[in-house]
């Protein structure tokens, strides 16, 4: 259920879960999320992709989208020139 009344300034950050958010707050992390990693996962970027930013990206906080990707950090960046090589193929 999505919430109607306007959001505030940390809103997002006191909802307990995404379900409780309003469309803005959904808009607003949609953005937040776009400008800390769009530079680091851009195609330009991919051969120095760093590690920290995909473990950093797995965590719900950061992401605000996908709760238990953080779970999939260590093994997706065990090798990270072959993750670099498939992220640049695509």
């Amino acid at each position: 259920m999505l919430l109607t009344r306007p959001a505030t300034p940390g809103d997002r950050t006191k909802a307990a879960s995404p379900k409780d958010w309003n469309m803005e707050q959904i808009a607003q992390a949609k953005s937040d999320v776009v400008a800390r990693y769009a530079g680091a996962f851009s195609g330009e970027a991919l051969e120095q992709l760093d590690r920290d930013a995909i473990l950093g990206f797995l965590k719900f906080e950061n992401n605000h989208h996908w709760y238990g990707l953080e779970r999939l950090g260590e093994r997706l960046t065990a090798d990270m020139p072959s993750l670099r090589s498939l992220a640049t193929a695509c």
